[in-house]
């Protein structure tokens, strides 16, 4: 919320978002998701605590799932591609949903931009 005021009410030309969700491209085997303030690009990382997160570009990214046309979600495997995330869909159904970290508390979130700001969850179904 710092970073949001001085950025909005004073001025300063810093970051103030991690990433959040712009729009997702569906196709029969996997969704790129594109994000808005990630224009420096997107990390995997790790935070504890108070902590700076550290990046850990061998790991993978958590918390993606996908949803098929019953409605029952599945994780999925996603990777970053620059300044979006692709997400893996596995079987051959077509995917009618995806989210990231939906959960009232979600633990091991590890997508964040390159200013260390972590992204926001989000759903989003077909239209």
């Amino acid at each position: 919320m710092a970073r949001w005021a001085l950025a909005k009410d004073y001025g300063k030309s810093i970051p103030f978002s991690g990433p959040l969700f712009a729009k997702a491209e569906f196709a029969a085997e996997q969704i790129t998701v594109h994000f808005s303030h990630a224009e420096s690009g997107l990390m995997i990382a790790n935070k504890e605590g108070l902590e700076s997160p550290v990046e850990t570009p061998q790991g993978a990214l958590k918390l993606f799932e996908v949803a098929n046309a019953a409605g029952e979600w599945s994780p999925a495997e996603a990777a970053i591609a620059g300044k979006t995330v692709v997400v893996k869909v596995k079987g051959a159904e077509r995917p009618t949903a995806v989210r990231y970290a939906f959960q009232i508390s979600p633990v091991g979130c590890n997508l964040f931009n390159r200013e260390g700001l972590p992204a926001s969850p989000f759903v989003v179904k077909v239209e």
